[in-house]
């Protein structure tokens, strides 16, 4: 997973200009309380957050 390293990690803003995180990025991140995505929501091919249940803001203009 892209922050497997990152045990402390609680939130996180996403910017409009990314197109790909990989699989399971937040996985088994349960201290993760909030993700941010500046731009359109990113679809996965898998739960990005398994065991960890963030809030997901977005700006109101975008979509995902």
């Amino acid at each position: 997973p892209a922050f497997s390293k990152c045990s402390s990690l609680i939130s996180i803003t996403i910017g409009n200009g990314l197109t790909h995180l990989g699989d399971l990025p937040f996985a088994d991140r349960s201290c993760l309380t909030s993700v941010t995505f500046l731009g359109d929501a990113r679809k996965f091919r898998v739960d990005p957050f398994r065991e960890s249940s963030p809030t997901i803001y977005r700006q109101a203009n975008t979509q995902g």
